[in-house]
């Protein structure tokens, strides 16, 4: 199964450095370690002959169970420990991604790192809602194996990595996603990716069709730009800020939001005005290598490619 995880997430272009076993937390006696220490420090009780830690004193709505009745650790006990091993290795913030229903099992695992003497506000916790895909309207599915759920390989089979990491970045982690997959073939403004890749891919068909490079437009002077074009310029050249902004609050879904607002405006300015041929040929051939960049940049920085012609 792990094997198989590996190459779905290998063609979906994301690749982990470290699976970390949960067993191997055990077989190596952290466990024991880390709950001797609760003893020490006085954070843990017997109760009913079940170890209890006192994560309601640290903002939980009642104290956990780490060690069962039979001696068995529990899932919080391992949760512990690798969590000991994560703060161990001496960086200034962690980042979880778990899913929205463990939601409530935040304020326990904090209470544990502070009893481990670590700064518990160093972990921020990323909750990412489910994903729901539809076909023609109706429920997406198409594998036998997996029953209700729809194995991401379908999926990267039927439209594409590109696609697929598009529609989730579009969407904040919190937030159900819902999407349709015959949308994605579509070829027209209803289709983000299509129609950003196509202002993409059109201007560099104009480009071709002034018979120009981009090294042989770059003196061009944008003071004959007139305020339309003036405006696409500082759209265009917004991509730092946008970064910056999806950076510091998480929220991804700022970029192909830029985008779409971006290779919109480009279509507009572009039906709206004679380029190749005009008076200020080089003026506007310049602005739509600098909408250009911005769009590869930002693709790139999400795992995507630019297509260069449709």
């Amino acid at each position: 199964m792990l094997n198989e995880i590996k190459k779905d997430l290998d063609s979906y272009r994301v690749n982990f450095d470290i699976f970390t076993s949960e067993q191997s937390l055990y077989d190596h006696g952290y466990v024991e370690k880390i709950l001797n220490t609760f003893k020490q420090k006085k954070e843990c009780y017997i109760n009913e002959d079940a170890l209890w830690l006192k994560t309601s004193a640290h903002g939980d709505e009642k104290d956990r169970v780490v060690v069962r009745e039979d001696g068995r650790p529990t899932y919080l006990a391992g949760d512990i420990v690798y969590h000991n091993n994560k703060f161990e290795r001496g960086y200034d913030r962690y980042i979880n991604v778990w899913g929205a229903d463990h939601h409530g099992y935040i304020p326990r695992l904090k209470a544990s790192i502070h009893f481990l003497g670590y700064d518990e506000n160093a972990l921020e916790i990323a909750l990412m809602q489910m994903v729901n895909l539809l076909k023609n309207g109706e429920a997406f599915k198409m594998s036998k194996r997996s029953g209700t759920s729809v194995l991401m390989s379908d999926v990267l089979g039927a439209i594409g990595k590109d696609n697929l990491r598009f529609m989730f970045i579009s969407k904040k982690g919190e937030t159900p996603l819902e999407f349709d997959i015959d949308e994605l073939k579509n070829e027209d403004s209803s289709n983000p990716i299509y129609y950003i890749n196509y202002a993409h891919a059109r201007i560099n068909q104009i480009f071709a069709k002034a018979e120009k490079s981009v090294d042989e437009i770059l003196e061009a002077d944008f003071n004959s730009l007139d305020e339309n074009g003036v405006n696409l310029a500082f759209n265009a050249l917004a991509l730092n800020e946008v970064l910056n902004e999806a950076f510091s609050s998480r929220g991804l879904q700022k970029i192909p939001d830029y985008l779409k607002g971006l290779a919109a405006d480009f279509h507009k300015y572009y039906n709206e005005n004679r380029v190749v041929g005009s008076e200020n040929e080089n003026a506007k051939l310049k602005l739509f290598a600098v909408v250009a960049l911005s769009i590869r940049t930002a693709f790139s920085l999400m795992g995507l490619n630019a297509k260069e012609k449709m």
